[in-house]
C-alpha cells in the first residue's frame, strides 16, 4: 500500500479520451484541439509531453477506449480503421487497416494486443487481425444492443441488450479460440434493479455471474455447461442489495459490493449442473456407453424422451428425440450407444435411434413394461411387465 504518484489533473473541456500506460508510468490524454485528436502524455511526476496530432475530424471518429499495454490504439473516420503506434516520445502516422463500406458505429482494441474489432448498424461485428493479411473474421450480432466488449485475454466477446420496459438483461458470447467465432450461450440474466454493472464475465473460470435479480444471491452460468442448464444460485444471509461485482483476474472469485457489505464469492470449485427447464418428472435416464450423451425420460403425458450431447463444443441444449403418447418409464442405453430402448406405461416398448429418429415399436410386447434391457453384444432386447 505504498504511495507511489500523485499528479494534480484538472480535467480539460476538450478531453475526448483517458488510459494508462503503467510500463511508462503515465497516462495517455487525447483532447480535441482545433478540430483534430490532440494525443498527450503526462506522467506520474506531473510532466506533460505532447507525442502527436491525429487528422481526423471530431464529428464522426471513434476510438479505442484501451490502449493495449499503452502501445497502440485503433480509429475510424467513420468508414475506415487505421492503427496508431503509441512511442516514448511520438505516435506513428494513422496506418489503415481496412475500408468498409457502411457506417461504423463503435470499435474495440483487444485488451491482449492481438486485433480490433469494429460493430456496424446492421447488428455485423468484424474483428481484424494484427499484423495485416490475416482473414477477417465476422459476428452476426442482434440488431438493437446497449453495449459491447472483449474479455481480457481476448478469447470471449460479449454483446448485451437492456429492455427499457422489462428491464431485462441478455447477453450473448461467443468464443473466438477458433478459425470462426462460435455462439457459446444467450442467457437472459434477470432484471436490473438500475445500479453498477450487476455481472461480470469471467474468462478465466468461463463463467458468466450476474447479480441482476433484486435479491441478495448470485447465479453462475458455467459457459460449458449445456445450453438449457440452469444458473447456480449462491446466497448468503444478510448481503442486502448487491449493487456491483467483479471477477478476479486471475479466476477463483468474485467480489459483491451493496447496502450488506462487501462480499468474496468462490467459484473455482465445481457446481453441479442442473436442469429443470422442462417441469418433468424424470422416470429414468441412462448415459452412452462411452459418456458422449445422456438422455432421460418423462414420466408426463407426453413420456418424452429426450438426449444432451456431451462432447461436442459447445454443449447444445436437449432435443427430443422421441414422444410415446403416454407415460415413459425404464430407459436403456445400447451398448453401441446408438440406439434407446424406452418402456411406458400403456404403450409397450419403443426402439429409438440416436443416428436418423427412426422410431419402431416392438412387437408383441405387454402394454405395462416395467423395464427394459439390451442383451451385450446388442443383438437382443428383453422386456418385463
Amino acid at each position: 500500500k505504498r504511495l507511489v504518484a500523485a499528479t494534480d489533473f484538472e480535467r480539460p473541456d476538450n478531453l475526448y479520451h483517458i488510459a494508462f500506460d503503467f510500463g511508462r508510468r503515465r497516462a495517455l490524454l487525447v483532447l480535441f484541439e482545433d478540430g483534430r485528436l490532440v494525443v498527450d502524455a503526462q506522467s506520474f511526476d506531473g510532466t506533460v509531453e505532447h507525442l502527436g496530432t491525429l487528422p481526423f475530424a471530431r464529428g464522426s471518429v471513434q476510438m479505442c477506449t484501451n490502449f493495449p499495454f499503452g502501445r497502440w490504439t485503433a480509429v475510424s473516420n467513420g468508414r475506415e480503421v487505421f492503427v496508431v503506434d503509441i512511442g516514448d516520445h511520438e505516435i506513428s502516422e494513422p496506418r489503415r487497416i481496412a475500408a468498409i463500406d457502411g457506417p461504423i458505429t463503435s470499435i474495440r482494441c483487444d485488451p491482449s494486443g492481438r486485433f480490433l474489432a469494429t460493430h456496424s448498424p446492421n447488428g455485423q461485428f468484424r474483428i481484424w487481425h494484427l499484423p495485416d493479411g490475416s482473414p477477417v473474421r465476422t459476428i452476426q450480432g442482434p440488431l438493437e444492443i446497449n453495449g459491447w466488449s472483449i474479455s481480457a485475454d481476448g478469447l470471449l466477446f460479449e454483446v448485451y441488450r437492456f429492455d427499457r420496459e422489462t428491464r431485462g438483461v441478455q447477453t450473448w458470447i461467443w468464443s473466438l479460440t477458433g478459425d470462426k467465432p462460435t455462439l457459446l450461450r444467450h442467457v437472459d440474466l434477470g432484471k436490473s434493479g438500475g445500479v453498477g454493472p450487476a455481472w461480470v464475465l469471467d474468462s478465466v473460470e468461463r463463467l458468466i455471474v450476474s447479480a441482476l435479480n433484486p435479491d441478495p444471491k448470485i447465479r453462475l452460468w458455467p459457459l460449458d455447461a449445456p445450453a438449457d442448464a440452469a444458473p447456480v444460485v449462491a446466497q448468503l444471509g444478510g448481503t442486502g442489495t448487491i449493487r456491483r461485482i467483479e471477477a478476479h483476474p486471475a479466476g477463483g472469485w468474485v467480489a459483491t459490493c451493496g447496502s450488506g457489505g462487501v462480499v468474496v464469492w468462490p467459484v473455482v470449485r465445481p457446481y453441479p449442473v442442473v436442469i429443470d427447464r422442462y417441469q418433468e418428472r424424470i422416470c429414468d435416464l441412462a448415459f452412452g456407453p462411452r459418456g458422449r450423451w445422456l438422455a432421460t425420460s418423462s414420466y408426463e403425458a407426453q413420456g418424452t424422451v429426450r438426449s444432451w450431447w456431451l462432447d461436442t463444443f459447445p454443449l447444445p441444449p436437449a432435443r427430443t428425440v422421441y414422444q410415446t403418447g403416454t407415460h415413459a418409464f425404464g430407459l436403456a442405453a445400447s451398448p453401441k450407444g446408438n440406439q434407446l430402448l424406452v418402456s411406458t406405461r400403456g404403450g409397450g416398448a419403443y426402439l429409438l435411434s440416436l443416428e436418423d429418429d427412426d422410431a419402431r415399436s416392438l412387437p408383441n410386447a405387454p402394454d405395462m413394461v416395467g423395464r427394459a434391457a439390451f442383451s451385450p453384444d446388442g443383438r437382443l432386447a428383453a422386456a418385463r411387465g
